[in-house]
């Protein structure tokens, strides 16, 4: 089982040795964000999603261009 100190590696802001690649990372956020979120969440929220939403995609469309 993993000592304390690797748990508090994971805990700490420091990236992991091995980083995917921003492309597959932003895939998976993409993915995350399609679509509404379910009617559980208020309107607030909601606005908070689209706005996410917006940043991520405005955040991908700038790293697909800096890769090409």
């Amino acid at each position: 089982s993993p000592g304390p100190i690797e748990k508090g590696e994971k805990m700490s802001g420091r990236p992991p040795k091995h980083p995917r690649p921003r492309r597959e990372q932003l895939e998976e956020l993409k993915r995350m964000m399609e679509g509404e979120p379910s009617h559980r969440y208020h309107p607030g929220q909601l606005e908070n999603f689209r706005l996410r939403k917006a940043i991520i995609l405005s955040i991908s469309a700038i790293v697909e261009a800096l890769d090409a």
